[in-house]
């Protein structure tokens, strides 16, 4: 399913996958910090290339901080889902 900023919920994913990144960030490595900037880009700029750009940053981490983050994330949703319950319907 092809991600759409007109959908609530695809936004939200994306604003979870900026704060994975930043509770997964390092100071230091260059690519979580250029991740972190390309998805608060995509986030203000809501356009394809921008989406794009986060997705080939991400793809540029290490598979172990890619790791950390996807997980990071899975926790902040189950949190999200867990105090907004009508929310993960």
């Amino acid at each position: 399913m092809p991600f759409r900023f007109d959908d609530e919920p695809s936004v939200h994913a994306l604003q979870i996958l900026a704060d994975a990144v930043e509770g997964s960030y390092v100071h230091g490595v260059v690519e979580l910090r250029t991740l972190r900037n390309a998805i608060d880009d995509a986030l203000k700029e809501q356009t394809p290339g921008a989406l794009r750009a986060a997705q080939v940053a991400f793809s540029k981490v290490d598979r172990e901080f890619q790791r950390r983050i996807v997980e990071k994330a899975r926790a902040i949703a189950l949190q999200n889902a867990a105090h907004h319950p009508a929310d993960a319907a």
